[in-house]
């Protein structure tokens, strides 16, 4: 059971930013003149990230999803707007669009063992995750130790340095290491952006033994 919650929490925070991706790119398409509505409907979002197969199984998580949102995303604003008509209710970003073609473009830098930086690596990682208070970056660095897991990931060891928003992770293997890498670095969590790099055994075993 534990593991099932588990597994459901890092789903809902997963479809989360995937939302606020999507939204915050609606905006800046808007600001652009690309397309003629700063908002979009929740269902025509939840219909973007479910297939037509997946939607009835998904009931449940879209709910979370959208419950934490509203409850919990300052920078997504919630409106009912008439559509053709119809009422709808409707998610409209109203935080900073920032650069979101640059963290894409960031995001399709990967790792691969053919590369001449990959002898290089370690199994350590330092994780800075962007904007976050000091009250809410336990629960952010423990999500991200979660989503580590759910990849099959074995960490090892974890330190956290609070007034910095930084997470030290030793994993089990360098090839651990880089998968978590190439799947989370420059991602978002909880809203956050994270941002991985690697870092010499010897250093963490200097900084934390």
């Amino acid at each position: 059971y534990k593991i099932r919650k588990q597994k459901h929490t890092v789903e809902i925070y997963t479809y989360v930013d995937k939302v606020i991706d999507l939204l915050r790119r609606q905006s800046v398409d808007y600001k652009n003149i690309k397309t003629d509505s700063a908002y979009l409907p929740l269902d025509h979002v939840r219909d973007f990230l479910f297939s037509s197969s997946e939607r009835i199984n998904k009931t449940r998580l879209w709910n979370d999803v959208c419950n934490f949102v509203c409850a919990n995303e300052s920078r997504i604003r919630t409106e009912v707007q008439t559509i053709a008509g119809q009422q709808f209710r409707v998610w409209k970003w109203i935080g900073s669009p920032q650069d979101v073609d640059s963290v894409a473009e960031s995001k399709t830098k990967r790792i691969s063992p053919e590369m001449n930086v990959y002898v290089s690596l370690s199994s350590c990682l330092k994780v800075k995750f962007d904007n976050v208070s000091l009250l809410s970056f336990d629960k952010v660095a423990d999500t991200f130790i979660t989503t580590i897991k759910s990849y099959g990931g074995k960490i090892l060891r974890s330190n956290k340095v609070k007034n910095k928003s930084i997470l030290y992770v030793k994993l089990n293997s360098k090839e651990e290491a880089v998968t978590i890498f190439n799947r989370l670095n420059k991602s978002q969590l909880m809203g956050h952006l994270v941002s991985i790099r690697f870092i010499t055994e010897g250093r963490y075993m200097e900084r934390f033994d």
